[in-house]
């Protein structure tokens, strides 16, 4: 799977949909990250489930660049992308509990919840009850009260107030909030990287159609330990030219073995010797 189509996973966050009348709203819109191997991102966690998971409060990623970098943020940490929530309400506020109901549900290991965001205002006809004219009238009330002098009457008085309603047509006006949450589960790196294709200019500038672009190097993985960077260009891997495709079958099967990379780095050739732990990646955007 590219980047480009797990960038469109996370693209719809933006979008959101209807609320209507649910129990659980998190669950009941959620939805799976598209092109994401849900079953493989979790054979490749790096612990257990967490019995509660790690629950982040994050300002909402609206436009393409703010959902690039938040993709890329939890990506450098280590974290694939299991799924999302995503819905609109005239509530200004919902309990976060239910989004991490639903973290745990999908077994995720961590759950960013998006601060809600004011969306706008609509105005629509609704039937309503209301008042029309209210009278008041004073009601006097007379008691006896029996003592050691006989009994004794009073009067007091109190206020009786009649209204009369009638049924409307009125226009009643509503905020809308838009929700969101999207769900993680922190994987064992194989190289530690993201990366994409080249493109024209780079395939113009090396002189080759193979080779891959560094866009992320995962915290403490192989690949950052070797001093990896974002933007390196791989050309390379134990001497047999890469393309993304290719290049995640190729981690898979040395895993537990060193490898040598021939990367550019700012016009520059390197070479790069990285031993890889024992255990795969998952099939995903990432090597």
């Amino acid at each position: 799977m590219s980047v480009t189509q797990l960038i469109r996973a996370i693209t719809v966050l933006a979008l959101g949909v209807s609320l209507t009348g649910c129990v659980n709203f998190y669950s009941d819109y959620y939805r799976q990250a598209n092109g994401m191997d849900v079953t493989a991102i979790k054979a490749n966690r790096a612990a257990p489930p967490p019995e509660d998971p790690i629950v982040e409060r994050v300002a909402p990623p609206v436009t393409p660049e703010q959902q690039t970098a938040f993709f890329y943020g939890y990506a450098k940490r280590g974290y694939s992308l299991l799924g999302y929530s995503s819905f609109h309400t005239t509530r200004s506020t919902i309990n976060d509990q239910l989004a991490v109901k639903q973290a745990k549900e999908l077994q995720a290991d961590l759950v960013a919840i998006y601060n809600p965001r004011y969306t706008g205002s609509t105005t629509q006809t609704e039937t309503r009850t209301v008042p029309v004219s209210s009278t008041t009238t004073d009601v006097e009330n007379e008691s006896k009260t029996k003592g050691p002098r006989g009994t004794t009457k009073t009067t007091d008085k109190t206020s009786v107030t009649t209204t009369v309603t009638a049924t409307e047509l009125v226009n009643v006006s509503y905020d809308h909030y838009m929700y969101g949450a999207s769900y993680f589960v922190r994987q064992k790196p194989g190289l530690g990287i993201l990366m994409r294709d080249l493109d024209d200019n780079e395939r113009k500038a090396l002189q080759t159609n193979k080779g891959i672009h560094i866009l992320v190097v995962v915290n403490d993985s192989p690949a950052f330990h070797a001093d990896i960077l974002v933007d390196d260009v791989i050309l390379t891997m134990n001497g047999q030219a890469v393309i993304p495709a290719d290049f995640r079958a190729l981690v898979a099967a040395a895993a537990g073995q060193n490898v040598t990379l021939q990367i550019v780095r700012n016009g520059k050739k390197l070479t790069k010797t990285i031993p890889l732990p024992a255990a795969a990646p998952p099939p995903s955007a990432g090597a």
